[in-house]
């Protein structure tokens, strides 16, 4: 199948397999049936502990890194660019963010 942005998504309901339960809400129980999923822990998680460590999982407020979430995405890659001379290990998103030094004031 030759694949572009007008089949795209014909491609995705082709070849993708949709995990068997979805978070709905913000509790222990609904990311533990995702995450705990046979098919997620196969595909994905067991890949990325085998090849990359361990996961740890982290958040805080984006508006510390920018005025929208793109920009303190792509804030946050850049300094991991800088630090690794390669962005994230399955993330590929490249930034146009290029801030050296960015003043959190909200703190």
């Amino acid at each position: 199948m030759i694949v572009n942005k007008t089949n795209f998504y014909e491609a995705i309901d082709k070849y993708f397999i949709e995990l068997p339960t979805e978070i709905k809400n913000i509790t222990k129980d609904d990311f533990e049936k995702m995450f705990n999923s046979e098919l997620a822990n196969k595909l994905k998680y067991k890949t990325i502990i085998k090849n990359y460590g361990s996961i740890k999982i982290s958040v805080c407020d984006f508006t510390l890194f920018g005025d929208t979430l793109l920009n303190a995405e792509g804030q946050l890659l850049w300094w991991y660019f800088q630090n690794h001379c390669e962005y994230p290990p399955i993330n590929y998103n490249k930034t146009k963010i290029r801030n050296d030094e960015y003043s959190i004031s909200n703190i």
